[in-house]
């Protein structure tokens, strides 16, 4: 049975390796999905089911020009991109080439935590880091490998090393090769974003750290402050987009 007529949106944030799809209403998710491919028969289906009103995508790919047409036609849509009016100051000195997903999740951050200095630690298959003042300006960040990555380029790239899936529970010193590599990975990146972490909250005091992604449980469970996980961070920064045009349009 369908929902009831009212206002929502469609939200559709495109990573490099799936698509996140959350349908919201009056700011919450009232359906979600994650699809490898996503195509024109997934997203009928769900417009048959709810009644859209307005549709955006952020993608790290390139824009499928087919689906983009398909949902203009039936709704009010968006492309994110760098001229997408935002409720923030983005201070990002070459906003064209900014990844649309970490202009999401700030944004999607500064909604969820107000007048707050907010450390965004996105970590899929790169790991981002993205500081947002309690002013509202985004000041940029820093981009390096996600583990998976990392463990991917240490095998690529020698001659010995073997390819090793990334798992919690290694000790720092690692007693053999297999350990010693999991140490690098795990143990560095982690360290690596409490480096970030301690920058952040030395330059501007009180900071909140908010952890999404992929490898969002595993930091949750070693990054050592305290945390707040957002899995779906960036899809609520996409649905504050949309309203933020709604309401700058009226």
């Amino acid at each position: 049975m369908s929902p009831a007529s009212s206002h929502m949106n469609l939200c559709i944030d495109i990573g490099n390796t799936r698509a996140k799809i959350a349908v919201f209403q009056d700011g919450k998710i009232i359906y979600y999905e994650e699809r490898k491919n996503l195509g024109v028969r997934a997203l009928g289906k769900i417009l048959r089911e709810f009644p859209i009103e307005a549709s955006i995508i952020s993608s790290t790919r390139h824009q499928d020009e087919k689906v983009c047409a398909w949902l203009e036609e039936r709704t009010e849509f968006e492309w994110l991109d760098h001229q997408t009016p935002v409720p923030i100051v983005n201070l990002y000195q070459t906003p064209k080439t900014l990844g649309k997903d970490r202009l999401a999740g700030v944004v999607g951050v500064q909604a969820e935590f107000p007048d707050k200095n907010c450390l965004l630690i996105d970590a899929g298959t790169c790991i981002t880091v993205d500081f947002l003042d309690e002013s509202g300006n985004y000041h940029g960040g820093s981009i390096s490998p996600g583990l998976h990555l990392r463990s991917r380029a240490l095998h690529n790239f020698t001659k010995k090393l073997p390819l090793i899936q990334p798992e919690a529970g290694t000790p720092v010193e690692g007693k053999t090769t297999r350990e010693a590599i999991l140490s690098g990975i795990m143990h560095g990146t982690t360290l690596e974003l409490e480096g970030f972490i301690r920058h952040y909250k030395k330059q501007f005091g009180s900071l909140k750290v908010i952890v999404t992604g992929g490898d969002t449980t595993f930091f949750e469970k070693h990054i050592k402050t305290a945390i707040f996980a957002r899995p779906k961070i960036v899809l609520f920064g996409l649905n504050q987009i949309l309203d933020f045009k709604s309401l700058s349009t009226r």
